[in-house]
Protein backbone atom coordinates (compact mmCIF):
# COMPACT_ATOMS: atom_id res chain seq x y z
CA UNK A 1 0.00 0.00 0.00
CA UNK A 2 1.30 3.44 -0.93
CA UNK A 3 1.80 5.83 1.99
CA UNK A 4 -0.30 8.96 1.53
CA UNK A 5 -0.12 12.23 3.46
CA UNK A 6 -2.83 14.23 1.65
CA UNK A 7 -5.56 13.77 -0.94
CA UNK A 8 -4.61 13.92 -4.63
CA UNK A 9 -4.14 17.50 -5.86
CA UNK A 10 -5.73 18.76 -2.63
CA UNK A 11 -9.17 17.78 -3.94
CA UNK A 12 -12.10 15.89 -2.43
CA UNK A 13 -12.00 12.14 -3.02
CA UNK A 14 -14.73 9.56 -2.56
CA UNK A 15 -12.92 7.10 -0.28
CA UNK A 16 -14.09 3.60 0.60
CA UNK A 17 -11.03 3.10 2.82
CA UNK A 18 -7.69 4.88 3.00
CA UNK A 19 -4.97 5.64 5.53
CA UNK A 20 -3.04 8.90 5.69
CA UNK A 21 0.28 8.70 7.54
CA UNK A 22 1.42 11.02 10.34
CA UNK A 23 3.56 13.99 9.26
CA UNK A 24 5.49 16.73 11.11
CA UNK A 25 3.10 19.56 10.19
CA UNK A 26 -0.59 20.37 10.70
CA UNK A 27 -3.14 19.49 8.04
CA UNK A 28 -6.75 20.49 7.42
CA UNK A 29 -9.51 17.91 6.95
CA UNK A 30 -12.80 18.52 5.13
CA UNK A 31 -15.65 16.12 4.34
CA UNK A 32 -19.20 15.81 3.05
CA UNK A 33 -21.89 14.34 5.29
CA UNK A 34 -22.47 10.63 4.90
CA UNK A 35 -22.57 7.32 6.68
CA UNK A 36 -18.83 6.86 7.04
CA UNK A 37 -16.30 7.91 9.62
CA UNK A 38 -12.73 8.80 10.50
CA UNK A 39 -10.24 7.31 12.90
CA UNK A 40 -7.80 9.93 14.17
CA UNK A 41 -4.85 9.79 16.53
CA UNK A 42 -1.33 8.61 16.98
CA UNK A 43 -0.87 5.11 15.58
CA UNK A 44 -2.17 2.61 18.14
CA UNK A 45 -4.46 5.12 19.91
CA UNK A 46 -7.22 6.00 17.42
CA UNK A 47 -10.49 7.80 18.27
CA UNK A 48 -13.55 7.59 16.04
CA UNK A 49 -15.31 10.57 14.48
CA UNK A 50 -18.62 10.32 12.61
CA UNK A 51 -18.89 12.11 9.29
CA UNK A 52 -22.67 12.51 9.42
CA UNK A 53 -22.49 16.33 9.10
CA UNK A 54 -20.69 18.41 6.47
CA UNK A 55 -17.36 19.94 7.47
CA UNK A 56 -16.57 22.68 4.95
CA UNK A 57 -14.78 24.98 7.41
CA UNK A 58 -11.94 22.52 8.03
CA UNK A 59 -10.77 20.70 11.11
CA UNK A 60 -7.10 20.71 12.13
CA UNK A 61 -5.26 17.40 12.15
CA UNK A 62 -2.30 18.06 14.44
CA UNK A 63 1.25 17.09 13.55
CA UNK A 64 2.09 13.47 14.41
CA UNK A 65 -1.48 12.18 13.94
CA UNK A 66 -2.71 9.77 11.29
CA UNK A 67 -6.21 9.47 9.88
CA UNK A 68 -8.12 6.41 8.69
CA UNK A 69 -10.99 7.33 6.33
CA UNK A 70 -13.93 5.01 5.67
CA UNK A 71 -16.87 5.59 3.27
CA UNK A 72 -16.44 9.38 3.15
CA UNK A 73 -15.93 12.09 0.53
CA UNK A 74 -12.85 13.63 2.09
CA UNK A 75 -10.12 16.22 1.52
CA UNK A 76 -6.81 16.49 3.41
CA UNK A 77 -4.37 19.35 2.75
CA UNK A 78 -1.44 21.07 4.50
CA UNK A 79 -2.61 23.80 6.91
Amino acid sequence: MQTRTQTTNGEYESIEYDYFSPVEYERLMYWYAGGGGLGIGPPGNIRAIKTDKDNHSGEVLKAGLCVHVRNTTFKLIPA
